[in-house]
């Protein structure tokens, strides 16, 4: 038996919900903020939100857009760009899309079938780390001081998987505000900022256990940056089930968050 939610979805929404985010991804294939492929997949995994409503779509859209324009205007600036690297000539491929808005769209589809009420939260957190780790990537990358290892806190090459600074950290709060601004709900925002900087902490720990520099090569390196903003963001998604309705939990994790953009600066 179909849902109510999706009872309620129009013919011309139906419509709409496919050809828009079709357009959208075309205009971006002829951007190069997309491949081939990349367009092909983002296709449904847009359409899947715009059943939903007009807020998780524009959290998705703003998602991208800040995503991919940071990486065109960024990626020439940084100081020790990778070689390989070419997210920036070539726009993000399938595996990229499905990895960043894969879950979002699935949480759409479940919400959409089932009924499911409590979708919105590890939707918001998950697009929440998944921008917020965009922007702390290529901003931190352009950082005028070395960066620190998270788990060793020593100083490594900017660029270096599992490294931390200031400027990317800050950004990481920045694309959390950029998704949960959509909801119009101060708490709601709050809570983004915080899923985007606690994913940001979780992706440099991830990175410097599954990326040491030593392993990565040119045909390895974007596979496993995938894994790990994938794992980041899945977990991101599951603190959210945690935390949401703990104010205590939420305020311990701003603390940590507090002290740690201190260290850093």
């Amino acid at each position: 038996l179909l849902s109510a939610s999706v009872m309620a979805v129009s013919t011309v929404r139906l419509v709409l919900s496919w050809c828009i985010p079709g357009l959208i991804a075309y205009i971006s294939k002829r951007k190069r903020l997309l491949t081939s492929d990349g367009a092909v997949a983002a296709v449904p995994v847009a359409a899947l939100p715009a059943l939903c409503g007009l807020s998780e779509t524009t959290m998705l859209l703003s998602f991208f857009l800040s995503g991919s324009i940071a990486t065109k205007l960024l990626h020439s600036r940084s100081k020790t760009a990778k070689s390989f690297d070419n997210d920036a000539k070539t726009g993000r491929n399938a595996l990229q899309v499905l990895a960043t808005g894969g879950v979002p769209a699935l949480l759409c589809l479940v919400h959409l079938y089932t009924g499911w009420s409590g979708w919105q939260e590890p939707y918001l957190a998950y697009l929440a780390c998944s921008c917020g780790d965009t922007l702390a990537s290529e901003f931190g990358q352009t950082s005028s001081t070395l960066p620190r290892l998270i788990t060793t806190w020593q100083e490594v090459p900017s660029g270096q998987d599992g490294a931390i600074s200031f400027r990317g950290t800050v950004a990481s709060l920045v694309g959390g505000l950029v998704v949960g601004v959509w909801t119009f709900h101060p708490q709601t925002v709050l809570r983004a900022v915080l899923y985007a900087g606690c994913g940001s902490v979780l992706d440099s720990f991830l990175g410097a256990w599954l990326q040491p520099p030593q392993s990565m090569t040119r045909s390895n390196w974007k596979h496993w940056n995938i894994v790990v903003n994938l794992l980041s963001s899945l977990m991101t998604a599951g603190l959210a089930f945690v935390i949401h309705d703990c104010i205590l939990l939420q305020q311990l994790c701003g603390a940590g968050l507090c002290v740690l953009l201190i260290a850093l600066r």
